[in-house]
């Protein structure tokens, strides 16, 4: 009896000890799958804050493509209106190029009448020099008479 009894005392400490092992390994897997719990749970957190970035983003980059086609119709406005400005800035400088040389044929020929006029005075005057010397000369004669 003491050989059994020494046999279940033998079976009983395995049990406990296998017991004993088996709850060390629960613990360990407990811990293993709280730990995988608390990174699912911290994946979870970093997925939702990942997409509401995403959420985010799209929405700027929306904006910005947004903004980016109003600038550039604003620039083709700005190039247009300088090209229009341009044609009419040549358009006004053609212009005052003709007026110019349309005032210098003017310049000239009021010159050209000036010169005319001087020339008619100073025929004017050597016609009333030689009217009034033939005057005087006839004054003369008539007097001899």
């Amino acid at each position: 009896m003491k050989s059994e009894i020494a046999v279940t005392r033998r079976t009983t400490y395995r049990a406990e000890e296998n017991v004993v092992n088996l709850e060390k390994s629960k613990k360990k897997q407990d811990l293993l799958i709280d730990t995988m719990n608390e990174e699912i749970k911290r994946l979870n957190e970093q997925k939702t804050l990942y997409q509401a970035q995403l959420i985010s983003q799209k929405e700027e980059t929306a904006a910005a493509r947004n903004t980016l086609k109003e600038a550039a119709i604003e620039i083709e406005k700005i190039v247009m209106s300088k090209k229009t400005l341009l044609e009419d800035w040549q358009k006004a400088l053609f212009g005052m190029q003709q007026r110019d040389k349309a005032l210098q044929a003017i310049k000239e020929l009021i010159k050209q009448k000036n010169d005319e006029i001087l020339q008619i005075e100073s025929e004017i005057l050597g016609v009333r020099n030689e009217t009034r010397r033939e005057q005087e000369l006839s004054e003369r004669l008539h007097e001899k008479l």
